[in-house]
């Protein structure tokens, strides 16, 4: 998770337990093969280059049932304690269903971005927005008729600047990539339609988890001029799509309905 947001893991063992953790000055990326584990301890190192090289002490202690989770940014004194319950994310299901899975370990995720990385960072961080699929198939049909240019912050050199990216709060960068838009449109529509199987209202979706992994590259030929044939590789991918119905706030009952407290 860590690594996901811009941070870059440069020491573990016990290089991250002695008094000079901060002092030194390398910021190479290093691997968890030699990682420390005394008495189910566990501490890491990690680099923030877009920070100015800012790092982070992570230390991690299993405690019978809870994980404690305890972390330090470099020039502060104010270390942050997390306890979280393992019972409460590992749920009572081993068949390994990835929705499952994702429904027990949301919350959790969650959590430790709010609660670590936005502090850590020293920057407020905008809570994500919810993707409402209505919204976002809309966005994608004015992406594919050019109403609306998806901004590119990302891969953008060489990408062109337009008045439509610049509306969406970007740096003005941005395409409209047709055949991606069609086929996650193509993606939206099927989950929708398996929604409406299960009953869901499809006006209170959202999407609540999206990601797009590598798939294994295949091998291909194109045919060109006199004869001849070249290879290239074919470069697919996996996409994760999970869509989650809103949940409507339950309002407090009135302090006048409320049982009164016994009195000793």
């Amino acid at each position: 998770m860590f690594l996901s947001v811009g941070f870059v893991l440069t020491a573990t063992g016990p290089a991250t337990l002695g008094d000079n953790v901060f002092s030194s000055t390398s910021i190479d990326e290093v691997g968890t093969d030699n990682w420390n584990e005394f008495e189910d301890h566990y501490a890491f190192v990690y680099t923030n280059p877009e920070k100015g090289s800012k790092k982070v002490l992570v230390k991690c202690l299993v405690m019978n049932r809870k994980l404690l989770v305890e972390t330090l940014a470099e020039n502060s004194s104010q270390p942050l304690h997390l306890e979280i319950d393992i019972d409460d994310y590992v749920g009572e299901s081993t068949s390994g269903n990835y929705s499952a899975l994702y429904k027990n370990l949301e919350k959790l995720v969650n959590g430790l971005e709010k609660e670590v990385i936005s502090k850590l960072n020293c920057s407020a961080v905008d809570p994500p927005r919810k993707l409402y699929l209505v919204k976002e198939k809309r966005y994608l049909e004015d992406v594919m008729a050019h109403k609306q240019a998806i901004p590119f912050r990302r891969f953008c050199g060489g990408v062109g600047r337009t008045t439509q990216a610049k509306n969406r709060h970007s740096n003005g960068q941005g395409r409209w990539p047709v055949k991606s838009a069609k086929f996650i449109l193509d993606l939206l529509k099927n989950a929708e339609s398996n929604a409406e199987v299960k009953g869901l209202d499809v006006d209170a979706l959202y999407i609540s988890h999206i990601q797009v992994n590598q798939a294994q590259k295949q091998r291909l030929r194109t045919y060109r001029a006199h004869g001849r044939i070249n290879p290239y590789m074919y470069s697919p991918c996996h996409i994760e799509l999970i869509l989650s119905e809103k949940e409507e706030p339950v309002k407090k009952e009135p302090e006048t309905q409320l049982a009164a407290s016994k009195s000793k």
